[in-house]
């Protein structure tokens, strides 16, 4: 992804943190402990170079898989702290979570989200890799492997029809 695909995605990200502005987070961090939550973000490709691009900033790697499968996010330090927080993903910047102030976000916050899901899917398409969506979790595992293992991995599924 150029630097106006990575642009854009963050434009894209900001109109939705905006125009949600007024969704309040008590900060418990029980949305990034999938384990209680049962549910997972998932991050298009563009999302998951903005992570990846985000911890190379910072002079970070990608965090090794944790010892205790306690269902954290791996991204989540042991203070409760995003260690990505200016590039997380759209499932984290919504706040749908039952603390969240007011509490139930309004049909038009769903659709604003639906519609920024599409947007950062067209930036995907016009960076020529078309790797879906899928949970944080397998995006690191993939790289645990190794991103070019993966990416061979990706084309056979595309090329097989999977």
């Amino acid at each position: 992804m150029g630097d106006d695909g990575r642009a854009r995605a963050l434009s894209i990200l900001a109109e939705v943190e905006g125009a949600l502005a007024d969704i309040r987070c008590q900060g418990s961090a029980d949305c990034c402990r999938f384990a209680v939550t049962g549910r997972e973000p998932w991050l298009t490709v563009v999302e998951w170079r903005l992570v990846v691009a985000e911890l190379r900033r910072q002079g970070r790697r990608l965090p090794p898989p944790r010892e205790s499968d306690d269902g954290r996010c791996p991204f989540l330090t042991d203070q409760a702290r995003c260690q990505v927080y200016a590039a997380r993903p759209l499932g984290c910047r919504s706040h749908f979570c039952e603390r969240a102030t007011p509490p139930a976000p309004h049909a038009s916050a769903f659709r604003l989200a639906a519609r920024a899901l599409a947007e950062l899917s067209a930036v995907e398409a016009s960076s020529n890799d078309d790797a879906g969506s899928r949970p944080i979790t397998s995006w690191l595992a993939a790289e645990q492997v190794g991103p070019s293992r993966a990416r061979r991995a990706q084309r056979a599924r595309r090329r097989d029809g999977r």
